[in-house]
């Protein structure tokens, strides 16, 4: 290869360096920046006098038992410390006795089943949504925030105050996010890939709505007229993060604000909820989408880079800086995985003895697959972008209007009209 262009590459390495490592200060300084500003704005709170209402759709025989009682023990937990107000849980008819067996017969807690004629193209968990919305809706007194809780995960107590007080005092939508307890391989895969999120949260122009825990005032669901937007719609965060970047509505991310979730078990069950993650951004934000793709395709080829040089001759005095510049780009990769650690794991942020512990082996394993996770997660893209159907908490979907949309495919060919 001709020294010139070998020359070239290193220089491109070496500026593509020096970018992540900028963009990695730059996102973790505003992720702190912003959890200061709650902080900040919980002391201002006091008494404040808004309700807080946990909102639950769960379709709890698709959930494990694991997972809708982590969820379950969570708000319970809530409401005894007066976090917030009240819990709605709503669930599919055939549920019912499912729920029952959890012991949830309290006051606090009331338990609606959705109505399966609020939507026919949306996601079961948006006509919960909608019908949890509407009861909220008929009782409300203007002073609601309300508190959208997945019913897959823990929702510690204080994630809950943090996101319920910080959205009734900033006037924001509060989004907090996912961990995956680091318990084996299959825990290890799944945080490899949804911690991805945590890299670009401090920055305004990339931060997300996204996974497990959202709190927005009341007003907000009516200005952004949410219920209406869920009808068409197979995802509720995206849609929420969408219309309020339309409306210019403040979304903050609460890095105090985290879910702790169970995994599945099997590589199978990981990818195609991995697929499943990336099909959603590759249908609510095709840009973004387009981008994660190339920069994966371009850090997958420099992962590959000194096997490449090495078989084609690569002189000695290129090949070692360049060598040098690859394991920076896994230094900054490993970098990452510890930041997660220390300032995502829930275990590190409440120092709470009912919190199980990631494994100590587990955490080195994932520091080290996050650092090469490069071709993982290209093949998880290059399957989102060319897949035409899905199965979403037993439902499968089909992908529509030239990969725009998805919608149940149970609903009939001829029956659908795309929008005009």
């Amino acid at each position: 290869m001709n020294i010139a262009l070998l020359v070239l590459l290193l220089v491109f390495l070496s500026l593509g360096l020096v970018v992540q490592a900028v963009q990695l200060i730059y996102n973790y300084r505003g992720i702190m920046a912003t959890m200061r500003s709650i902080e900040a704005a919980l002391l201002r709170a006091g008494q404040n006098d808004s309700r807080s209402i946990a909102l639950i759709p769960c379709r709890v025989s698709a959930s494990s038992w694991e997972e809708v009682s982590y969820t379950i023990n969570s708000l319970k937990r809530s409401l005894d410390l007066g976090y917030i107000d009240n819990g709605i849980i709503v669930i599919e008819r055939d549920d019912a006795e499912l729920l029952k067996r959890m012991g949830i017969d309290r006051d606090d807690i009331e338990v609606l089943i959705s109505k399966p004629d609020e939507c026919a193209e949306c996601s079961g968990k948006n006509r919960a949504l909608i019908t949890g919305l509407k009861s909220i809706d008929r009782n409300a007194s203007g002073r609601e925030v309300i508190v959208m809780l997945d019913c897959d995960a823990y929702h510690h107590p204080r994630s809950i105050f943090y996101a319920s007080k910080a959205s009734s005092v900033l006037g924001s939508i509060v989004t907090g996010y996912r961990w995956y307890l680091l318990r084996d391989i299959y825990s290890v895969l799944y945080n490899t890939v949804s911690s991805i999120a945590f890299e670009y949260m401090g920055i305004n122009i990339t931060r997300i709505v996204w996974g497990g825990l959202t709190a927005m005032p009341l007003s907000a669901v009516k200005s952004l007229g949410l219920e209406e937007k869920f009808r068409e719609e197979l995802s509720d965060d995206a849609v929420i993060n969408r219309e309020a970047r339309k409306s210019g509505y403040r979304i903050v991310f609460c890095s105090k604000c985290i879910s702790l979730t169970p995994s599945q078990k099997g590589f199978r069950s990981f990818y195609r909820w991995a697929v499943r993650q990336m099909i959603i951004v590759r249908l609510y934000t095709p840009f973004g989408f387009k981008i994660l793709m190339l920069i994966y395709a371009i850090n997958t080829l420099i992962l590959l880079l000194p096997a490449i040089l090495i078989a084609i001759g690569t002189p000695l005095q290129i090949l070692v800086p360049l060598t040098a510049l690859i394991l920076g780009y896994i230094l900054i990769g490993a970098v990452r995985a510890y930041i997660s650690l220390k300032n995502y794991s829930p275990e590190s942020i409440y120092q709470d003895p009912d919190i199980e512990k990631d494994k100590k082996l587990w955490k080195y394993i994932y520091i080290l697959i996050s650092s090469l996770r490069a071709p993982l997660i290209l093949s998880i893209l290059i399957e989102a972008r060319i897949s035409r159907r899905f199965v979403w908490r037993g439902i499968e979907y089909c992908i529509v209007d030239k990969g725009s949309r998805a919608i149940p495919c149970s609903m009939n060919a001829r029956s659908y009209q795309p929008p005009a």
